[in-house]
């Protein structure tokens, strides 16, 4: 109940931050650095869970940084473009991490094959999650560390790979044409290509907001740094 009560504040907090925030970020009265500081605020509202409640404290930090994102990407459309009705979905978390405003979203299906595809990965995800939750008190594992560190690695990339694709047939059930959160990461061959299939949705943000604006491949060293 406690853990709760605290979960709903931060909700609170954050998300009521941010169109309070509205008019002052949307008149252009503060400069663009002070701007992350004042959008900074959602990076401390995670504090105000106990830091005993680990899985909703990491919860509220991927709902702040996403929220974070958002509001830097909102504002930072062209003042006549500003439109509040318009930018206000920045609040609704869906599809997960996928900030980029005034992206087409819709075009997503469901079906028997992807509602069962999705099932699948949910139980896969929680399989990990109960076997990550056991292993501290497993004695094999924990006496012995390549056996321990092995199996979280390999339970890791499963476990990302189950969300991505639980969460991707719940934003495609909904509606949503989003890519996948992490496409297929385990089939990469290269670095580079790695990180291309990971976490695409928070690449897609930095590349259309930070790289692109300051210079993209004209300035490939300002633009990576």
């Amino acid at each position: 109940m406690q853990e709760t009560a605290q979960f709903l504040r931060f909700l609170a907090a954050a998300f009521g931050f941010a169109p309070v925030m509205w008019p002052l970020l949307k008149s252009g009265a503060i400069g663009h650095w002070s701007r992350f500081l004042v959008y900074g605020f959602v990076f401390v509202a995670p504090l105000i869970i106990a830091p005993e409640h680990i899985p909703l404290r990491a919860l509220a930090c991927v709902l702040s940084i996403e929220l974070f994102f958002k509001m830097t990407a909102c504002v930072g459309q062209p003042p006549g473009d500003r439109r509040f009705p318009l930018d206000a979905r920045f609040l609704i978390p869906v599809p997960v991490l996928l900030v980029c405003l005034r992206q087409r979203l819709r075009g997503g299906s469901c079906d028997f094959s992807r509602l069962l595809a999705t099932m699948c990965a949910a139980l896969v995800f929680v399989f990990c999650f109960v076997i990550v939750v056991w292993s501290p008190e497993s004695q094999r594992m924990c006496s012995s560390f390549l056996l321990d560190h092995t199996l979280k690695f390999v339970l890791f990339t499963v476990a990302i790979e189950s969300l991505s694709r639980m969460l991707h047939g719940l934003e495609k059930a909904a509606g949503f044409g989003a890519p996948p959160l992490i496409d297929s990461a385990f089939r990469s061959r290269t670095v580079g290509e790695f990180w291309y299939r990971y976490n695409t949705r928070v690449h897609l943000w930095f590349d259309r907001n930070v790289f692109l604006p300051v210079g993209g491949r004209r300035s490939p060293v300002r633009a990576i740094f």
